[in-house]
């Protein structure tokens, strides 16, 4: 069960796994509709995009452990395309959003998805690319065969449905979201702890290097 946390230091008391989540898909998909489920699991029939970037942190318990996802939403700047690098930057996870209602926002996810992989070529670890279909509890006018397909097409690994009014498949998919991005985060530690040095050695992690690599995690 996700849980809203409304003051950041409540959570900031507690070190726990931390990633950056961008919610990215054309105006009225629904993405301000589901940041404000995520954010405090309610609907807004009316939500008017103000222009700038808002984001909440949200904890969810993954096998037994604490995980804090800080989501980020546009706001209503993508019409504009002024997004910046700083959207992106630390991005741990890009939510690529379109309406189950509107076949053409499944199209126009081409574009954000390049986006993405243009954003984030330098990052040290690849961004995992996850397509939400919104709206779940409207006539569904796009097919799991052409979601699919673009996912294959731009490497994302995931093909979830949500509805940011009912509620219906939220917490599942973050769960999910959630699940992946630690035991990516899992299988990189171990990869670095057990890779060898020039000499042949397996590599660690001194004091330096770990407080090192804990600032520059920072998601917000």
């Amino acid at each position: 069960m996700i849980q809203p946390v409304d003051r950041v230091y409540k959570i900031m008391a507690v070190k726990r796994p931390t990633f950056k989540l961008v919610l990215l898909g054309e105006v009225g998909v629904g993405k301000t509709s589901l940041f404000v489920r995520l954010k405090d699991d309610t609907f807004l029939e009316d939500t008017k995009a103000s222009i700038g970037v808002d984001f909440c942190e949200t904890l969810v318990k993954v096998e037994g452990e604490e995980v804090r996802l800080c989501i980020w939403d546009t706001a209503g700047v993508e019409r504009f395309r002024t997004m910046t690098q700083g959207y992106y930057r630390h991005a741990d996870a890009a939510l690529l959003v379109f309406s189950l209602a509107d076949s053409a926002s499944l199209r126009l996810l081409t574009s954000w998805a390049r986006e993405v992989n243009d954003r984030t070529v330098t990052s040290n670890s690849p961004v995992l690319k996850i397509i939400v279909g919104n709206k779940s509890d409207l006539e569904h006018r796009t097919t799991e065969r052409t979601a699919a397909e673009l996912a294959a097409t731009y490497g994302c690994e995931l093909v979830l449905q949500v509805s940011a009014k009912t509620g219906e498949g939220i917490d599942e998919a973050v769960q999910v979201i959630a699940g992946k991005l630690l035991a990516r985060s899992r299988e990189r530690r171990r990869s670095h702890l057990t890779s060898p040095d020039s000499d042949g050695n397996p590599l660690t992690l001194d004091r330096q290097d770990t407080k090192e690599r804990r600032q520059t995690a920072r998601c917000c």
